[in-house]
């Protein structure tokens, strides 16, 4: 349920900026998408932020090329983050926290990952940690300002709860996620371009890394883990890109395993992406250890 407090401050303010996750996912692109259609239906001025590019799977939701990758001081009312896990998920963290501190600027904190510093830097916190996705909760933000959701919103909507529960294969796939789907789907949501661009898009560059990682993969029987790795010049060989690496940690889970781990080296760093389907296992508690974050049964971080 989303408070009354909360809800005033999209009904008082004018102007936002909607900012999510650096090396966005489904759920934080389309969330801000959803809401940010949302408040320009009742007046709003609504920019979007993120540092890192909308992956190419998720350009073909209704204003994606409008997602900005920086934004000046001053110019919002209230700021708003979307799935960000943490401040430094962001990419715009030291900035963010001096903005607030200064300024005493608005912050709301949507959200369903578990508590961090977000909670305590934002004025108001829209948290549900047994949401399946974040567009989940911006759609009852959405139904709490008496918006009608579009067919855009809606398509928006679906995408963050398609891409956050897998295609609707992962554990958060309960009741009311498919409830809520079909909610979506009584709003003209367009689930046939979801899976189009999501499941059923790829390219010869794509097919050629995953073969490169995939021909790498080893099994590590004391740990019940899986792992491959990628570098920098496996991308350039084979003409692939950033948004190629997608996929492979998820292809690498469907190996029985514990733990499946995707190294990827590149530009001085060393990213770990994990995923688990052992509900037992809490790979964002090791993730945030190390630096990074996430949410339990899928997790990452970086080493510089």
């Amino acid at each position: 349920m989303v408070s009354n407090e909360t809800i005033n401050v999209f009904r008082v303010y004018d102007s936002f900026l909607l900012m999510i996750h650096q090396s966005p996912d489904g759920d934080a692109v389309a969330s801000a998408l959803a809401l940010g259609l949302a408040l320009k239906e009742i007046g709003k001025t609504v920019d979007m932020v993120c540092v890192d590019p909308v992956p190419y799977q998720f350009r073909f939701l209704s204003g994606a090329s409008l997602i900005r990758s920086d934004f000046f001081l001053g110019d919002y009312d209230v700021i708003v983050t979307l799935d960000c896990g943490d401040t430094k998920r962001t990419g715009f963290s030291p900035r963010l926290k001096e903005l607030v501190r200064q300024k005493e600027l608005v912050l709301v904190n949507i959200d369903h990952h578990p508590k961090n510093d977000l909670h305590g830097l934002a004025t108001h916190n829209l948290i549900d940690f047994t949401a399946p996705s974040t567009s989940y909760l911006v759609a009852e933000l959405i139904r709490g300002l008496h918006i009608r959701i579009s067919h855009k919103i809606a398509t928006c909507l679906l995408t963050g709860l398609y891409t956050d529960t897998g295609g609707f294969k992962h554990s958060n796939t309960t009741a009311k996620t498919l409830h809520f789907a079909a909610t979506l789907l009584g709003h003209g949501a367009r689930l046939k371009d979801i899976t189009r661009h999501i499941s059923q898009a790829t390219s010869v560059a794509r097919l050629k890394l995953w073969g490169i990682a995939l021909s790498r993969v080893q099994q590590h029987h004391d740990f019940n883990l899986v792992s491959t790795v990628i570098g920098a010049d496996d991308i350039t060989r084979v003409n692939a890109n950033d948004d190629d690496i997608a996929g492979i940690a998820a292809l690498l889970a469907t190996i029985p395993a514990d733990v499946a781990a995707l190294v990827v080296v590149q530009d001085g760093q060393t990213q770990v992406r994990m995923r688990t389907k052992n509900k037992q296992i809490d790979l964002e508690r090791l993730a945030v250890y190390l630096g990074g974050g996430g949410r339990r049964m899928s997790a990452g971080f970086t080493v510089i």
